[in-house]
C-alpha cells in the first residue's frame, strides 16, 4: 500500500487531501474500516490545488528541494567545523536534522538549556522516545539565514562549556 498526497511537497497541509493506493482490495477495505471517520473528505479546493501542483509546480518543487539540500549541506559543514562534539548524520530524505548532544555535560537538560541560553527552540528528542534523551531535532525547511543564526547560538552555548 502506498499513502501519498501533496501536503508536504507542495505545502498544502491546510487543504487536506491524500490517497491510499494498492492492488490488494482486502488491504484497502481493512484500512477503510479502521480509519472510518478519522480522515477528512475530499474537497474541490484541495483537488484543484493538488492537480495544479502536479501539472504546473515541478520547477518550484525542484528549486525547493535544491534549497533544502543546500541547507542540509550547510548544516553538515557547520557541524563538522564548529560542533564536532555533537553527533550528526545528514538526513537523506527529509528536512529534519537530528543533533546528538548526549556526550555534552548538559545532555539531560539540553532542550531547556538551548531554550534559555541560546534562545533556540528545537524539538526535544525525548518526546520521540527515551532513546532520544539528549537529542534535539532541527527543522531546516526555512531560510539559510535562520538556520545559520540558530546553529551559531547553539555553538556558542556548547563551546562555553567545553
Amino acid at each position: 500500500m502506498t499513502l501519498t498526497g501533496p501536503c508536504k511537497s507542495y505545502n498544502t497541509a491546510g487543504l487536506g487531501g491524500g490517497v491510499a493506493i494498492s492492488h490488494n482490495k482486502q488491504i484497502l477495505s481493512a484500512m477503510a474500516q479502521v480509519s472510518k471517520g478519522l480522515g477528512g473528505h475530499p474537497n474541490v479546493l484541495a483537488m484543484a490545488a493538488w492537480r495544479a501542483a502536479l501539472e504546473h509546480a515541478q520547477g518550484w518543487l525542484q528549486e525547493v528541494r535544491a534549497y533544502l539540500k543546500g541547507n542540509r549541506d550547510f548544516i553538515t559543514q557547520f557541524m563538522q567545523q564548529h560542533l564536532p562534539q555533537v553527533g550528526f548524520r545528514p538526513p537523506q530524505g527529509t528536512y529534519l536534522a537530528w543533533l546528538d548532544f548526549s556526550k555534552t555535560p548538559f545532555a539531560q537538560e539540553i532542550h531547556r538549556v538551548m531554550l534559555e541560553r541560546a534562545k533556540v527552540g528545537l524539538n526535544d528528542g525525548k518526546m520521540f522516545g527515551p532513546q532520544y534523551q539528549g537529542w534535539l531535532r532541527l527543522n531546516f525547511a526555512t531560510s539559510r539565514q535562520l538556520v545559520q543564526e540558530a546553529l551559531e547560538r547553539v555553538a556558542r552555548v556548547v563551546q562555553s562549556v567545553d
